[in-house]
C-alpha cells in the first residue's frame, strides 16, 4: 500500500466531521487515512484552540530579554564612567607634604576609615580605566574600608 498525502483542506473537513459527532473509525475507512494520524490532528487543532482562545493580557508585546540586557549594561557603563571621575582626586605641587596624607573623607559614602593602597610613578601619558593622568608625576593610591571606592591622589612633577 502506497503512501497518500492529504491536503490541508481534506484534514479540515475531516476534524469538523468528528467534532460534529462522526467516529474516527468511519473516517479513517472513508478517507483512507490511518486512526493514529486523525487522532494528531484532533490533538493539534484541539491545542492550537485552547492557545488561540485562551485570555492575554493586553498592552504592549514585552521587549526581548536582550534588548533589555543592552539597556542595562549602557546604565552600567555609564554610571561605572561616573564613580571613575567621582574617584579622582588630584593635589597641586604646591604642597608636597599632601602624598603622606589620607583623604579625610571618602567622597562617596562619606566614611572616615580610608586605606592606603599603594603608590606608582607615572611616566608621560597613562590611561587606565580608574584613572587618567596625561601628565609625568607620583600617584597614592587609596581606597574606602566602607564602599571600596578607590581615591587618587596625584603630585604633578614640575616641567
Amino acid at each position: 500500500m502506497s503512501y497518500q498525502s492529504i491536503d490541508t483542506e481534506r484534514k479540515i473537513d475531516l476534524i469538523l466531521e468528528h467534532l460534529k459527532g462522526a467516529r474516527i473509525c468511519f473516517l479513517a475507512r472513508k478517507y483512507g487515512v490511518n486512526e493514529d494520524s486523525i487522532h494528531l490532528w484532533k490533538n493539534k487543532v484541539l491545542k492550537a484552540l485552547s492557545q488561540i482562545l485562551s485570555p492575554k493580557t493586553p498592552g504592549p508585546r514585552p521587549r526581548p530579554q536582550v534588548e533589555i540586557l543592552e539597556e542595562e549594561l549602557k546604565k552600567l557603563r555609564k554610571e561605572y564612567e561616573a564613580l571613575s571621575q567621582i574617584s579622582q582626586i588630584t593635589v597641586s605641587t604646591k604642597a608636597p607634604s599632601l602624598l603622606e596624607e589620607r583623604p579625610s573623607k571618602c567622597p562617596e559614602c562619606g566614611a572616615s576609615r580610608i586605606w592606603k593602597n599603594g603608590t606608582y610613578q607615572v611616566t608621560g601619558e597613562r590611561t587606565s580605566r580608574s584613572l587618567k593622568v596625561k601628565e609625568k608625576g607620583t600617584v597614592q593610591r587609596f581606597r574606602c574600608s566602607h564602599c571600596g571606592v578607590k581615591l587618587y591622589l596625584v603630585k604633578k612633577k614640575s616641567k
